[in-house]
Parts: structure tokens; sequence; C-alpha cells
């Protein structure tokens, strides 16, 4: 008989929130799908294979794959709607105050929506509803505006006419030169940092070992790795799910490697 196995963190946060929703492990294990031997296997730790059901696992349990993942972010869809018609409302502010009008666009219908649900909860309480506290006021002076980009080829400049795909704003400042690049592949989704998501980053030309950093390699396309070096010896690890991607081993005296910025902010996109 398989030996228990102490169980992993997101597999514990799994079987914390199921728990909680379902009365016993069948019900869980009828919702997902799966057989209830099989979800045994997870309780039990032997088997991991819930890694690749996570989806199907979090709309199950009313919660997100990231939650799951890491354990930050909401806990449950709905506070996903609430914390979305906030960005919405921060965002069109905002854009509308710097001239994106995609932002401020989108941030006017988020208004309208709070707006109508405050008006509803008006009407059926028939008292006066305090309007949210994302809704004050915002301090536009701690934002600005950074470009968007696709990529960033070599050869061309960073900020190429043909790599921006638009602008967004953020209120990282400092003094320093940020922009938002936008991820193409799966080779750090393990970190959270998924296909399509938007990555703030912060330009500077060194980085400490262990860092995320965007990192040109000779003539290809900048790549997002955590970034070692020693010597003339440099390292790119990536973080997936995908046992496809391998650590990438350079020797900068044969092949250029150049770092653009280190990764200071992951951004969800709608």
């Amino acid at each position: 008989m398989p030996q228990k196995k102490e169980l992993d963190a997101v597999a514990q946060r799994i079987f914390d929130l199921a728990d909680a929703r379902y009365t016993e492990q069948k019900d869980f294990a009828a919702a997902i799908g799966e057989t209830p031997s099989i979800v045994s296997q997870w309780r039990s730790g032997v088997s991991k294979s819930y890694r690749n059901r996570l989806s199907k696992i979090a709309l199950a349990l009313d919660t997100t794959t990231d939650y799951l993942v890491t354990g930050d972010g909401p806990k449950s869809r709905d506070q996903i709607v609430g914390a979305g018609a906030a960005l919405g409302v921060a965002s069109g502010v905002i854009g509308a105050a710097l001239g994106i009008p995609g932002i401020a666009a989108a941030g006017l219908a988020a208004v309208g929506a709070a707006a109508g649900a405050v008006s509803s909860a008006s009407k059926d309480s028939k008292k006066t509803e305090k309007l949210p506290d994302t809704l004050r006021p915002l301090d536009l002076g701690t934002f600005h505006r950074i470009p968007i980009l696709g990529r960033i080829s070599a050869g061309l400049p960073l900020y190429a006419e043909q790599h921006i795909e638009g602008y967004t704003v953020t209120d990282l400042n400092g003094g320093a030169e940020y922009f938002a690049l936008i991820v193409r592949g799966d080779s750090m989704d393990a970190l959270g940092i998924k296909d399509g998501y938007r990555i703030i980053v912060r330009r500077q030309e060194e980085v400490e070992n262990g860092e995320v950093a965007v990192v040109m390699v000779g003539q290809d396309d900048a790549t997002v790795k955590r970034f070692y070096a020693s010597g003339s010896a440099v390292t790119l690890v990536p973080q997936s799910t995908n046992p496809g991607h391998q650590p990438q081993f350079y020797d900068t005296a044969k092949t250029p490697v150049k770092v653009i910025g280190k990764v200071v902010k992951v951004e969800f996109t709608l």
C-alpha cells in the first residue's frame, strides 16, 4: 500500500477548499470528472496529476488557478469580479487623465456598472448607500505612461515603432525607466508569468543572480528567464510546467548575452 506523503502547498489549498465546499470526497471527484480513487491518491500525496487539471479544479472550487498555485490573490471568483470593477474604475480615471482612450473607455464601463450596483442596492434597501472606497479620488501625480512592447528584437532600438502595441500606466517611479512587455510562451508559467500576461520591466543592465530578467541572447528576440552569471558563464533558467523548457547555458566570450531589464511586476490582461 502506498505510503502517505506530506501534501505540497497546492494540494493543501485544493483540499482545504474542497473539504469546506463538499460534504464527501466523491462529490468533489464527480464535480471535476475524476474517480474517487484518483482524488484519494492526490490527498495521500501519492500522485500529483492534479497539476494537469488545475483549471477544472479551480472551477469546481469557485476559485482561480493562480490562487491554487501561489496562494496569493482572490480566493473566490466573486472577489475577482469586485476587484475587476474597482480596477476598471481606477483605470478609467487614469486613462482619461493621461489620454489613453482604450483604458478610459473600459474604465467608464466599470464606473457605470459600479454606479448601477450602488443604485440597485439603494432601491432594494430603501436607504442611501455609501460609495465604495474604490471610487475615492485618485492621486494622478503618482502615475505615468509607459509603452507596451510586443517583442524586443536584436539590431533595433528598444522602443522601435513596430514593437509598440500600445500604452499603459504604472505607479512605479523612483526615477527609473520602465516599460511593459507582453509575455509569449509558457517558459515561466510556474512562476505565474503566463502566455499573454504583461510584465513591467525596469531598464537596467545588471541584475542579481536568481532575479527574473529580460535578456537578449545573440541575435534572437529577448527572453524572460531567471538569470545566473559566473565569470563569462551565463545560465538562463526557466520555471515552467512544460518539461520541454530546460536551462540554457552560454559562454559570453562566444555568444553575447545582454540584460535589458529586471521584471518587477506581473499584470493580468483581460
